[in-house]
C-alpha cells in the first residue's frame, strides 16, 4: 500500500486508516486490532520499501545538483558519489546544514525581521538553531576513517563551496562572461588588414 497525500491507506474488509506520523509497529497493532472483526488469527507485519515523499539537497561545485530521494540510509559519502564533486570543490570543507523546525511549511508564527528583509533568512531560534556541520571530506577519503561519514536527515542541505582559488576564478569569470559574446560579435571595420602569425 502507497501511503496517500492525506497520509491514510485503504486495506480491504478493514476500509481507511491513518497511517502518517505512526511507526511501523504502531500500525501493525492497529491492524491486528481492526482485523480481530474478520479473522480468528491476526498477525500483520509493517515494511517500509520505500520513502517517496522526504529528500536531501545537494549544491555547489557537483556535476549533479538538486533535490535527492532519501532512503533512511544515506550517508554523505552515498550522497557525494551520486552528486559527482567537480575539480573546483573545496572537499576539506564540505557542509552540511540541517534547518530548525519547522523546515517545511512556512513560518507563519514569525514577524518579518529587518535580517529576514536583508538576507532573506530568519533570524535563528534560541531553542532551535539550526545546525551547520563541516567535514573534511578529502582527509575522510584518504584515511578510510568513516567515523564522520553521517547518516544524513530529510531536508539536510549539503554545500560543496568552490576551492578558494577556484572561487576567484569564478568570480573573474562572472564578470568576463557578459563581455565576452558582446566584444566577439564586434565585425573588423572594411579594409582592415589581419595577419597570421609572427
Amino acid at each position: 500500500q502507497q501511503v496517500r497525500p492525506d497520509g491514510r491507506i485503504n486495506l480491504p474488509l478493514i476500509g481507511e486508516l491513518d497511517a502518517a506520523g505512526k511507526t511501523p509497529k504502531q500500525i501493525e497493532a492497529q491492524i491486528n486490532q481492526l482485523a480481530k472483526k474478520y479473522y480468528a488469527e491476526v498477525d500483520a507485519n509493517i515494511q517500509v520499501v520505500g520513502f517517496n515523499s522526504q529528500k536531501y539537497y545537494i549544491f555547489g561545485e557537483v556535476g549533479k545538483s538538486g533535490p535527492i530521494p532519501w532512503t533512511g540510509h544515506d550517508t554523505l559519502l552515498d550522497a557525494l558519489a551520486q552528486a559527482q564533486p567537480t575539480f573546483l570543490g573545496w572537499m576539506e570543507r564540505v557542509t552540511v546544514v540541517r534547518g530548525s523546525t519547522p523546515q517545511e511549511g512556512g513560518q507563519e508564527d514569525r514577524k518579518y525581521s529587518l535580517k529576514y528583509h536583508h538576507k532573506g533568512v530568519h533570524p535563528d531560534r534560541e531553542d532551535n538553531p539550526p545546525k551547520k556541520l563541516t567535514f573534511n571530506i578529502k582527509a575522510m577519503i584518504k584515511s578510510g576513517d568513516m567515523t564522520n561519514n553521517i547518516l544524513l536527515e530529510p531536508n539536510d542541505v549539503i554545500y560543496v563551496q568552490p576551492h578558494p582559488l577556484a572561487a576567484v576564478g569564478l568570480g573573474v569569470q562572472s564578470i568576463l562572461l557578459p563581455i565576452r559574446p558582446a566584444a566577439e560579435s564586434v565585425e573588423a571595420p572594411a579594409g582592415a588588414v589581419t595577419t597570421v602569425g609572427g
